[in-house]
């Protein structure tokens, strides 16, 4: 109940500092707009620091954030940076103030258009004059976003580098079938290269992809791999509940990049959750979470009358509950590779999943054993799981291949090498 009344002051103090931003830039008021963001900045509690004046401001996102956070997991080695969030809403609260008549979107930054080109060098210079002066009241040394294509940030990159603060980039947007590589081929070069100062990414596709595409040059961009990945090979020696099934949800569609289309999953999702609820009316001693994503999946979707063994949850990462799983169920998604870091019995949908388009959007698996073709097969493999006593098996060669093709990661360090990029960038 309190967090949910934290939740909501939150919400009203984004709000009300939205508007207050737009009454200010409409005068010109640059120094009111860089309070705003300073009483906005919180800072990130989770990642402990020592008494430093060294700051960076992070501008959230999930996934890229849990990247930073476990890349912080270590609190035994000494962590001179203290970092602060900044609500997204506010930069796109500029950007709209210059730009809401104007073509815009995410992964389509490169305008040409001169009202526009003209309208974004007013937004540019309202950001310099309002990050300068926030530096003057509040020293900061740079900022880190999570993908280099927002619509909103891309500029704020390339201004920080301009005020001689560092800019970094976090990419999380990497992890995609081989058909999604060769569209975002087409549509990286629908966007401005960067202008900021590092980039770190999971992979060596993601890497030679925004070399092929001037993105960016070879030596601003660094493959660290995902750091949020290493939690996952730590659930390894954890003891898992072994009455406890994941399910992490299916979404309906899959959109692809560059042909303005979508891939839909709805039949898959709709047998997979019914045979899920099924199996929970037959098994009512066995828990079983539905994981939903926020504004993607809703209670609605789900029965009125969910048995009492089954709980939707929405909100927050998922890694805690993949900690307490003995079995995970997940489609193409990034979280499946997670399960198999974790080394959790992991189970995949493949009902009717017949077409090619269909499959050449499916992301790569190390072996068709995660695969259920039918629910006679999902349940036997649910008991067969359920009955073990404990998980004993080893992460193949090919699982280890799968997990570095996609994340860079098959040892649980990415986190150490993602800390040591961002201390080196911003002392370099």
């Amino acid at each position: 109940m309190l967090t949910l009344l934290k939740n909501k002051i939150y919400v009203l103090q984004y709000y009300l500092s939205a508007i207050l931003i737009k009454f200010f830039l409409k005068y010109k008021f640059f120094y009111l707009c860089s309070f705003i963001l300073r009483f906005n900045l919180k800072k990130i509690k989770k990642i402990k620091s020592n008494n430093s004046q060294k700051r960076i401001i992070v501008l959230p996102k999930s996934g890229g954030y849990d990247d930073l956070v476990a890349s912080y997991e270590n609190d035994k080695i000494p962590n001179s940076i203290q970092y602060f969030t900044l609500p997204r809403i506010l930069i796109k609260t500029i950007f709209h103030f210059y730009l809401s008549s104007a073509a815009y979107g995410d992964y389509l930054t490169l305008q040409k258009d001169q009202e526009t080109v003209k309208k974004s060098n007013q937004y540019k210079f309202a950001l310099e004059k309002i990050f300068i002066f926030l530096d003057k009241k509040w020293k900061f040394e740079g900022i880190i976003g999570f993908n280099i294509f927002y619509y909103a940030e891309h500029n704020v990159h390339e201004i920080i580098t301009k005020i001689r603060k560092k800019s970094i980039i976090l990419h999380k947007e990497s992890v995609v079938p081989e058909a999604e590589c060769k569209n975002n081929e087409v549509l990286y070069k629908k966007n401005e290269k960067f202008k900021g100062n590092k980039i770190s990414v999971y992979s060596n596709n993601e890497k030679k992809l925004l070399e092929k595409t001037e993105i960016a040059k070879p030596n601003q961009i660094v493959v660290n791999g995902c750091a949020r990945l290493d939690l996952a090979f730590k659930y390894q020696k954890i003891s898992p509940n072994n009455n406890r099934i994941l399910y992490y949800m299916i979404e309906k569609e899959r959109f692809i990049p560059n042909e303005n289309s979508f891939v839909n999953w709805s039949n898959l999702k709709s047998k997979t959750e019914r045979y899920l609820v099924n199996f929970a009316k037959k098994n009512p001693g066995i828990d079983i979470i539905f994981k939903g994503k926020i504004g993607v999946h809703k209670r609605e979707e789900l029965p009125q009358n969910l048995p009492s063994n089954c709980k939707f949850i929405s909100k927050g990462a998922g890694h805690g509950l993949l900690k307490q799983a003995k079995i995970v169920i997940g489609f193409n998604s990034t979280v499946v590779y997670e399960a198999i870091a974790a080394n959790r019995y992991l189970l995949i949908p493949n009902f009717n999943i017949n077409t090619s388009k269909e499959r050449e959007n499916l992301l790569d698996l190390p072996s068709t054993k995660y695969l259920v073709n039918s629910e006679k097969e999902f349940n036997d493999k649910l008991n067969e799981f359920l009955q073990e006593e404990k998980i004993n098996k080893q992460l193949s060669e090919e699982e280890k291949n799968i997990l570095f093709k996609y994340f860079g990661n098959n040892d649980g360090e990415s986190g150490s090498r993602t800390r040591k990029f961002i201390e080196n960038t911003l002392y370099n």
